[in-house]
C-alpha cells in the first residue's frame, strides 16, 4: 500500500499561503497618515473633527482626544481638510508613500459668528430686527465703512426706504419738502437728539463715521415714544464703546470732486 504524503505537504502549503496573505493584509492596513486636531490658541485637543481627503471619498472622524487615522491610499500627494463645529476649516498637505506614515498636527482657529444686530430704538428694549414691533433696518459700522463715504448723510440713503429731499431725511415719503419746519424724521445719537438750534435741522457734521457701531432705522410714526419729531421715523446712531487703551484712527480720502475741506470728530 502506498503511503499518503499529500496530507502534510498540503498542510504546509496552506500555512505558507496563510502567512503570505497575512503579510499582505498587514501591509495594506498601514495608514497613509495619522494626526490630531488642536486649538490654535490653547493647544487643547479638538474632539469629533471631520477629516476629508480632497479628491477621494475618504472621510474619517476624529476621536475625543482629537486624533485621527487616514486609511491606506495610493502613493502621491494629498490635501486633507478638517472641519469642526465652532472652528474655521483648515487644510494641510501630506504625501502618502511607503514607510512610516506622517504625523499631522492641524491647529484650528475658532470661528467668529456674527450675532444678529440688536434693535433698542423700536421699543427701548433689546430685540432682534425680526421681533421688533415695527419695520426696522440696521446698518452695521462695517457696512458704512465699506461704502467709502465721508458722512452719514451719504451713508443713510443706502438703507432701504431712506432718501433725502432738499437736504432733509425722508423715510417712505413722510417728510416731503417741508422747508423751514424741520425734518419729520428724528435723528438720535446714542438715544439723544441731534438737532440744530435754528430750524431743527439735523447736524450731520456732528456725527462721527469711524466710531459708529450700528445705525437703527425705525420706519413709520413713532411719536408715542419719541415725540412729534418722530412722525416720519427714527434714526438712532449708536457709537462704539471706548476702548480700554487710547488709540488713533486715521482715514484718508482722495478724488476730483466733493473733496472734504475738513472734518474733526472728538
Amino acid at each position: 500500500m502506498r503511503p499518503n504524503t499529500s496530507g502534510p505537504r498540503s498542510f504546509r502549503l496552506a500555512l505558507l499561503a496563510a502567512a503570505a496573505g497575512a503579510a499582505g493584509l498587514g501591509a495594506q492596513q498601514i495608514p497613509s497618515a495619522t494626526g490630531r486636531t488642536i486649538e490654535a490658541e490653547s493647544g487643547a485637543p479638538v474632539p469629533d473633527a471631520s477629516v476629508f481627503v480632497a479628491g477621494t471619498a475618504v472621510q474619517v472622524l476624529g476621536g475625543a482626544d482629537g486624533r485621527f487615522v487616514i486609511p491606506p491610499l495610493a502613493a502621491g500627494a494629498y490635501t486633507v481638510r478638517v472641519v469642526a463645529d465652532g472652528f474655521r476649516p483648515a487644510e494641510r498637505e501630506f504625501t502618502a508613500a511607503a514607510g512610516p506614515p506622517p504625523e499631522l498636527t492641524i491647529a484650528l482657529e475658532r470661528a467668529v459668528f456674527e450675532v444678529p444686530a440688536l434693535v433698542v430704538t423700536a421699543s427701548r428694549e433689546a430685540a432682534s430686527p425680526g421681533d421688533a414691533p415695527v419695520s426696522v433696518s440696521v446698518m452695521s459700522g462695517d457696512e458704512i465703512r465699506r461704502r467709502n463715504v465721508i458722512s452719514l448723510q451719504e451713508a443713510l440713503p443706502f438703507a432701504q426706504g431712506v432718501i433725502f429731499n432738499a437736504g432733509q431725511m425722508d423715510i417712505r415719503g413722510a417728510t416731503g419738502l417741508a422747508r423751514g419746519v424741520g425734518s419729520r424724521v428724528l435723528m438720535l445719537l446714542d438715544g439723544h437728539r441731534v438737532l440744530s438750534g435754528v430750524g431743527a435741522s439735523i447736524e450731520f457734521d456732528a456725527l462721527p463715521v469711524l466710531d459708529v457701531e450700528r445705525i437703527e432705522i425705525v420706519k413709520g410714526p413713532h411719536s408715542t415714544l419719541f415725540g412729534t419729531n418722530a412722525l416720519g421715523g427714527v434714526v438712532n446712531v449708536i457709537t462704539k464703546r471706548p476702548p480700554a487703551e487710547p488709540e488713533t484712527v486715521v482715514r484718508a480720502y482722495y478724488g476730483l470732486f466733493d473733496t472734504p475741506t475738513g472734518d474733526s470728530f472728538t
